[in-house]
């Protein structure tokens, strides 16, 4: 294996954890408490506003309580979710692009939920889904020519907010808060090129702010766009139970140390493992899903993929997904 690091929580939110698989957090947390008092004297008001009452459910506060080691961060934190709550509007972003698949109204929606071969697929020990991704044959590049940046951040918020439904669901029914998830990215038949062209368009996806000249002279077109990083972490935080990374070439070690780690924070990196080809990554996963629900084409048993095989995006992928959208 090429690196194996634990899933848990960095040692600033230990004391916000308990011994339970995967998080589950028992109801006497006075913190949560404290952290919606905070909130509210931040907000200034004296009960939730009726638009961001749903954010105040058990399972937010503890999240952004994770996310911080004081009440008083974790509270700032939270009140920037809410102003960008209310500016970007996530669940309305999230249906614009169910919406146009459904409809057939929108081209780009098309190309991006016919080559982006990764979702949720299966459960997880807990009953909860696992996201899986075939990364190795995702062209994010060609996505993001021909979707667009905008339909791909839809996509992500469409991807959390999904998960996080279902997510509640079990939680009702157990009666305790589960509120991450197992995610597993397959590198298989990844390539130099793929990986070359995918680089560059990932850092404007992520707003990555290139510091060293080195990096600048070999991304040179990198321009301020919407970070999709910064609403992952600052706005959907601890989601993320435990990442395998698999089938990983020899050189993704150098991009990943080079180009990916220094931007991750110590809690993501601790709950990512990566598996090179020969490492037997069925095994570790199979400490958090039960062999029947890890895909087939991961040497699992659960068949039924439903988002494809990706592959290269052609620069007519609008018309090949079904032609010209239809009127609105």
């Amino acid at each position: 294996m090429l690196q194996q690091t634990s899933w848990r929580a960095s040692p600033s939110c230990g004391a916000l954890r308990n011994s339970e698989p995967f998080g589950a957090i028992p109801r006497n947390l006075s913190p949560r408490v404290r952290h919606r008092t905070a909130i509210l004297a931040l907000q200034g008001v004296g009960e939730p506003e009726a638009d961001l009452a749903h954010h105040f459910d058990r399972a937010t506060l503890l999240r952004f309580l994770r996310a911080r080691p004081t009440v008083a961060k974790s509270a700032q934190m939270f009140v920037a979710m809410c102003a960008w709550y209310r500016e970007y509007k996530p669940f309305e972003q999230a249906n614009i692009q169910r919406d146009a698949l459904r409809a057939g109204t929108s081209a780009e929606a098309r190309v991006a939920h016919a080559y982006m071969p990764a979702g949720f697929h299966g459960l997880d020990k807990r009953g909860l889904p696992v996201y899986y991704g075939r990364y190795g044959v995702y062209d994010f590049a060609g996505v993001a020519r021909e979707a667009t940046f905008e339909v791909l951040m839809q996509a992500a918020m469409s991807t959390q907010l999904s998960s996080m439904a279902m997510n509640n669901a079990v939680s009702r029914a157990r009666g305790k808060e589960y509120f991450t998830n197992v995610i597993v990215l397959d590198l298989n038949d990844v390539g130099v090129s793929m990986l070359k062209s995918a680089i560059p368009v990932f850092l404007k996806f992520v707003k990555v702010r290139v510091k060293s000249a080195r990096a600048r002279s070999r991304f040179p077109s990198l321009t301020p766009l919407p970070s999709a990083a910064q609403v992952l972490d600052d706005y959907y935080p601890e989601r993320m139970a435990v990442a395998f990374v698999v089938n990983c070439p020899g050189f993704f070690m150098t991009l990943y140390r080079w180009l990916v780690a220094p931007f991750l924070s110590a809690d993501t990196k601790s709950k990512t493992r990566i598996f090179g080809k020969s490492d037997d990554h069925l095994a570790a996963i199979g400490e958090y899903v039960d062999r029947d629900q890890v895909c087939d084409w991961l040497g699992g048993g659960l068949k039924g993929w439903p988002y494809g095989d990706g592959g290269w995006v052609p620069h007519d992928a609008k018309e090949k997904v079904g032609g010209a959208a239809k009127a609105a």
